[in-house]
């Protein structure tokens, strides 16, 4: 909104997980127990998100979330409270 009178508009990209970055091969090598994440289910490339980032942009979307993880996240967050929703991903992330 700030940037509005300049004609600039923003779009925040909330990706799920990208399979080819070096995050998950990090992540994989993470110890094993508490906090560990067993898989990476529904990961999505790089080029895909931007692509779906700039076409979100391009339809002048102030969030990008591009896929079915993040989009349902994103709509759940504004429906059930914050603590929920993490004890629900903490019991998807032990699958």
């Amino acid at each position: 909104m700030e940037l509005r009178k300049d004609r600039i508009h923003v779009t925040a990209v909330c990706p799920y997980w990208i399979k080819d970055t070096e995050f998950i091969p990090v992540a994989q090598k993470t110890e094993k127990g508490a906090g560990c994440i067993h898989g990476f289910p529904f990961a999505d490339t790089v080029d895909h998100i931007a692509s779906r980032a700039l076409s979100d942009a391009s339809l002048g979307l102030t969030v990008s979330t591009p896929g079915p993880v993040c989009t349902l996240h994103r709509f759940f967050a504004k429906l059930i409270s914050s603590d929920l929703l993490m004890w629900m991903f903490e019991g998807i992330r032990r699958l």
